[in-house]
This record gives structure tokens, sequence and C-alpha cells, in this order.
């Protein structure tokens, strides 16, 4: 880099130094956010058998429904 992009550089950080305010975050939250972010939380997730089940039941019942109506129909006509 050159000298001139260095002083530019520099110019840069101390105007930035003096129109922003310091951060000072806190020590709890990022206590709490790295014991997070290290130690991973185990979490039971639904799996695919728990939505099956009901459509499937469902699923069941219109069939039989619909099988029920057409063998009626068929019957009576």
């Amino acid at each position: 880099m050159s000298a001139l992009s260095l002083d530019a550089i520099d110019d840069l950080e101390m105007q930035l130094q003096r129109t922003l305010r310091r951060v000072d975050p806190n020590p709890v939250f990022v206590n709490r956010l790295q014991n997070r972010l290290v130690e991973p939380r185990f979490e039971v997730e639904k799996s695919a058998d728990t939505v099956f089940v009901p459509v499937a039941l469902i699923m069941g019942v219109v069939f039989g429904l619909l099988i029920f109506l057409i063998t009626r129909l068929f019957r009576q006509g």
C-alpha cells in the first residue's frame, strides 16, 4: 500500500472515532451468548412420523367413506 492510502485509512479511522460512540456490551449478555454458541443445546425435533400418522388416519377414513358411498349407490340403482 502506498503512504497516501495509509494516511487516508488513518484519517478515516480518526473520523470514525470522533463521530461514533464507543460500544460497551453488557458482559452478562455476552457471556450468555457465548455459552449458547459454544455449548450445543439438544432439542427434540418432530419427526415425519408424527405428521404421517394423522394424515394416514384421515385419508383412511375418507377412502373408507368413499368406498361405502360408492357401494351404496350401486346397490340402490
